[in-house]
């Protein structure tokens, strides 16, 4: 059974909270997830999930929701924008989606 990876909460102000969740698969095939908030201070992360379903259920036990939050996946050099009430965007690593 894979241990179950700690989450580091970072301090912020009473203003910020995650307005994005990111998901990334390294190299070796093992995802990592942070929650970043709207001045683009790391609010949560964790790392060293077998599985991107894994990650995305550590982080909703962190407050993440994909029917209300933005969230991205990143993986093999793309990188695909989940926004409420629209259809995913796929672009290349560090492109940003036009709206």
């Amino acid at each position: 059974m894979q241990p179950i990876p700690s989450v580091q909460r970072h301090s912020l102000t009473s203003h910020s909270f995650p307005s994005r969740w990111e998901f990334i698969r390294a190299s070796n095939g093992k995802w990592s997830w942070k929650a970043t908030s709207t001045d683009g201070k790391i609010f949560a992360q964790a790392d060293t999930f077998f599985s991107l379903d894994l990650a995305t259920a550590s982080a909703a036990t962190q407050g993440f929701d994909p029917f209300l939050q933005h969230w991205m996946t990143t993986f093999d050099g793309r990188t695909t924008h989940f926004r409420p009430g629209k259809n995913p965007i796929n672009v290349t690593v560090g492109e940003a989606p036009a709206d």
